[in-house]
């Protein structure tokens, strides 16, 4: 009797931590916020910056949260956006040869259970495209020179489309997770955010007076010369797309009021998400071609699938019902060929953190306001007490590189928007501080190491030769 009582003991323990539902609270972060926390794990928003040297001695961008850029591509990143359409990277050799993605993982950095998350990540990809993803054995990765290399690191980042060289998908703390994985992933095949098509003007309005200065250039749309969206409309429920609270309250207002609360998912790929990827990658070049109803594409195995009309985003697709008569909506308005939408109308001053409370309570613990007053007032103005002070009227950099920068002439560059933002002292475009303003700067920030500048130097030698 005591062992069946045991063994009832035992079965009801393991479906409490197992089977049952948890109590745990529901995490219910956004894209851009999982982003943004993943970048400050280690108590510094140093991550945020737009430029960084990663530890193999080239400087790289970071845009957008989650993009690492070399010089070359971010200035194809800021070429102007002015003609059709666009999503994917439209240079071929940026797409991954006959579909076959090399991939490592760098096991040291993971426990099972965060490689079974990545496994799961690769496995939506496969399972809903041609795209096919080979671990190459540790024998021979001197013979795979292309490849993702899944490693740890401070933040969720990829670089975009195939390089040609070992490619890093960073997965940080806060970053392990299935979404994220398939999301980082999306920009490794190469795709942008959603936000940033340049039709997206027809869909959304980015408030850009809730968004601080020093990143509204990253919310401006992508050229069409290198990207194509392959006729895919606009995707609300995309994978790829940012909340609309990113970097402020309503920083992105949909034109179709259903779908505010929706955008910023971060939980499996949307319908027009895996379309978009069977186009891009010709996953049907081998069927008979034959006209699938309403939204519907062709498959890898040439049948051809739809929508699911329910909202189960794990299920974004079915067999398409080919009695059905209903032809797709065409949509008849011109698209916008402005590069910003802006309120007409400027709300209120408010002192807020762009960070999660959680975050800058964390920083201003380890006296990161202290220690850092110049970034913290951007992004942790209200916990760290800087409501009073306006980094704009200051006329100081955001990034320790700035006088290198500002010296190797990319002040001018055709990503000059991005520097100006981010080095507005160094540049010579932003207003004199008043000397109050200069001796609280002064106060606060940690005097650099010279041998930090010289190191700097370096690198950024090393950026402009490459």
């Amino acid at each position: 009797m005591k062992n069946i009582f045991g063994v009832m003991v035992l079965a009801t323990f393991i479906f409490l931590t197992n089977g049952a539902p948890t109590s745990s609270k529901e995490d219910t972060r956004s894209l851009d916020e999982i982003l943004m926390d993943a970048m400050t794990q280690n108590n510094n928003v140093e991550m945020l910056d737009l430029f960084h040297d990663l530890g193999d001695g080239k400087m790289m961008a970071m845009v957008e949260l989650d993009i690492l850029l070399n010089r070359t591509e971010l200035a194809q990143y800021r070429s102007p956006a002015n003609r059709h359409k666009r999503k994917a990277y439209n240079n071929l050799r940026l797409r991954w040869p006959n579909n076959q993605v090399p991939y490592q993982i760098q096991e040291t950095d993971f426990s099972s259970r965060d490689i079974s998350t990545i496994r799961a990540g690769i496995k939506d990809w496969e399972d809903m495209t041609c795209l096919t993803f080979n671990e190459v054995p540790r024998n021979q990765l001197n013979q795979n020179p292309s490849r993702i290399l899944f490693r740890n690191g401070d933040g969720c980042y990829s670089r975009l489309g195939r390089t040609g060289t070992v490619q890093p998908i960073s997965l940080g703390r806060g970053c392990r997770t299935r979404g994220i994985v398939v999301h980082e992933i999306g920009h490794a095949i190469g795709w942008i955010h959603e936000q940033a098509r340049p039709d997206r003007d027809d869909f959304i309005t980015v408030n850009f007076n809730q968004i601080p200065p020093k990143w509204q250039s990253q919310y401006s749309k992508r050229s069409p010369n290198v990207i194509n969206d392959f006729n895919v409309e606009y995707d609300y429920t995309s994978i790829m797309h940012y909340s609309a609270n990113s970097f402020g309250p309503r920083t992105i207002v949909t034109k179709d009021p259903a779908f505010q609360n929706l955008i910023g998912q971060r939980q499996a790929l949307s319908f027009r998400d895996v379309k978009l990827a069977n186009l891009m990658y010709s996953c049907a070049a081998e069927c008979t071609r034959q006209t699938c109803p309403g939204e519907g594409f062709q498959g890898k195995d040439c049948r051809c699938y739809c929508p699911m009309e329910t909202t189960n985003i794990q299920n974004p697709v079915k067999l398409c019902d080919m009695t059905a008569t209903t032809r797709r909506t065409i949509r008849t308005t011109t698209p916008s060929t402005t590069t910003t939408t802006q309120s007409t109308v400027k709300p209120p001053p408010e002192c807020r953190d762009i960070l999660l409370q959680s975050r800058c309570e964390s920083l201003r613990d380890n006296e990161q306001c202290r220690r850092d007053p110049e970034r913290l007032m951007v992004y942790c103005k209200k916990t760290c007490n800087f409501c009073d002070e306006d980094p704009n009227k200051m006329c100081m950099d955001f990034d320790n590189a700035c006088p290198f920068i500002a010296s190797s002439g990319y002040c001018n560059s055709s990503f000059s928007d991005l520097v100006r933002e981010t080095c507005p002292k160094s540049c010579k475009v932003c207003i004199a501080p008043s000397t109050c303003a200069l001796d609280m700067i002064e106060s606060l920030s940690p005097r650099i190491n010279p041998s930090l500048f010289s190191l700097l130097f370096v690198f950024m030698a090393i950026f402009i030769k490459n």
